[in-house]
């Protein structure tokens, strides 16, 4: 178990992430909501208030649960899509998914997904190109 202090506040069921501010103390751990794009670390199991310390039981633990953002059939890919929850990845430019649906749900209902994070190939092809100085947003 280790102890973490919530940034925000953080509904049940939402992806959340490690933090760390200007002025945080550096002993001390702190979590907020998943931005859009990026890999969480962890999913809130009940809702937390800013300031909060909390326990975090480490585990692995593949089957995970958050708040759909739109309608989400089973058996797709999911991103992270701000606010801590996840959205299918089709018909998105995705850098990264967080895993893959087991179930149909709809919007803000609460999706059970296998946590199997991957950086997407299409955003590792536009990086290299623009390392190489041949494409990507630097054209």
């Amino acid at each position: 178990m280790i102890n973490a202090i919530i940034k925000e506040n953080i509904p049940e069921n939402r992806l959340i992430c490690l933090t760390k501010t200007a002025g945080d103390d550096e002993d001390k751990i702190y979590l907020r909501l998943t931005k859009e794009g990026e890999i969480p670390d962890f999913y809130s199991r009940k809702d937390v208030v800013k300031g909060e310390e909390v326990k975090i039981a480490i585990g692995n633990n593949k089957k995970w649960k958050a708040e759909a953002f739109d309608d989400i059939p089973a058996g797709v890919l999911l991103v992270s899509i701000g606010d801590g929850k996840v959205a299918r990845a089709e018909g998105r430019t995705i850098e990264a998914a967080v895993g893959y649906s087991l179930h149909k749900v709809k919007a803000g209902e609460v999706v059970e997904f296998v946590f199997q994070p991957q950086t997407h190939k299409a955003w590792v092809d536009k990086v290299n190109k623009a390392i190489e100085g041949i494409g990507g947003d630097g054209e």
